[in-house]
């Protein structure tokens, strides 16, 4: 007993520290990257219970509203048998088609609602109104609720629950109305279907970064705010006691990789990283050792002109315009993407 913990969260916070993932790319993999994409890709697709296949949309437009700059039309949309889905689709006036989109993944809070300026977000003050403000810079954008929020609004903690005990985690539920959202993007005619990124906030910018680590017809990917290593959670938060629960949660993931190497899966794809040094969601730690490895595993690839990863001045909470900078550099830009 003397060289023993009565304490389940200790022990397990000891093993998560002596832990090396099967498929860390740092760890284990650096002379076999080809492989290693191969073979933690499908792994990755397996942990999140994505679908075989993609339904038939069935998109049907629901109402429509003039804004400066840009149209603003709710949708709905089957994203699975028997499962619905609404979003914000703005589309900016008098621009050129086809134009560059960006699927817009809200945090936790109201949902899609925010990201186009209509409410505010979680404690009440006002989250960036991103699906907006990229449509009046030019891009066709949409905003999906993802489930448990805005019109798709339901407990988090029983959807996980009842997901896992279906073997179908929250996680993966996330994704892949990510990923329909991103499929109804480029069947539009007013969308160049090779310029289609994301733009996820919170818990949308993990959303945003497994769905680019798997479709990758997405061209590039933004995320910003409540960035960690998944292990540095498990070490520095006592397996969630304290601080809020993390932002998603891939079942079984440690035994094959963290997260920055689903966003080493991204390459050769661009990826923007931006975590507030003040954000309290994740411990500083976990944020800057995830970016540390991200920047290691892209230099590894050779791909650091890809990559943006930094936090930015505390104090604002996780800001857009470097991201705004970043999708207009990839997605805008004759000759980069295309």
């Amino acid at each position: 007993m003397s060289d023993s913990s009565l304490s389940p969260h200790i022990a397990l916070r000891e093993r998560t520290r002596a832990l090396e993932p099967a498929y860390s790319l740092l760890w284990g993999w650096r002379d076999r990257v080809e492989q290693w994409r191969a073979e933690l890709r499908p792994r990755l697709r397996d942990l999140l219970a994505l679908p075989g296949t993609a339904p038939d949309l069935s998109v049907r437009e629901l109402h429509t509203v003039d804004e400066e700059g840009f149209s603003r039309t709710r949708i709905g949309y089957d994203v699975e048998c028997g499962v619905a889905a609404v979003a914000w689709v703005c589309v900016p006036h008098d621009n050129e088609a086809p134009l560059p989109a960006v699927i817009c993944a809200h945090p936790r809070g109201p949902g899609k609602d925010e990201t186009v300026g209509l409410v505010d977000g979680e404690g009440g003050s006002p989250g960036p109104a991103f699906a907006a403000e990229l449509a009046q810079r030019g891009y066709v954008t949409v905003a999906p609720d993802l489930r448990g929020f805005g019109e798709r609004r339901g407990d988090e903690t029983a959807l996980a629950t009842a997901g896992d005990l279906l073997g179908r985690p929250l996680a993966g539920m996330h994704v892949w109305d990510l990923l329909q959202a991103a499929q109804y993007a480029r069947s539009r005619p007013d969308v160049n279907c090779s310029r289609v990124g994301v733009l996820g906030v919170g818990l949308g910018g993990i959303v945003g970064l497994l769905a680019a680590a798997l479709d990758e017809s997405l061209a590039c990917v933004a995320a910003c705010g409540g960035l960690s290593t998944y292990r540095e959670l498990i070490v520095s938060r006592d397996c969630f006691l304290h601080g809020g629960p993390p932002e998603l949660v891939v079942p079984g993931l440690l035994r094959y990789a963290d997260l920055d190497d689903v966003v080493c899966l991204v390459p050769p794809r661009p990826v923007c990283l931006l975590q507030d040094p003040a954000d309290r969601s994740v411990p500083h730690r976990g944020a800057e050792e995830l970016l540390r490895r991200v920047k290691a595993g892209f230099a590894l690839m050779g791909e650091d002109v890809k990559l943006q990863a930094e936090m930015p001045p505390a104090g604002g909470g996780p800001s857009t315009r470097g991201a705004y900078e970043f999708l207009d550099s990839w997605l805008k830009l004759p000759g980069r993407m295309d």
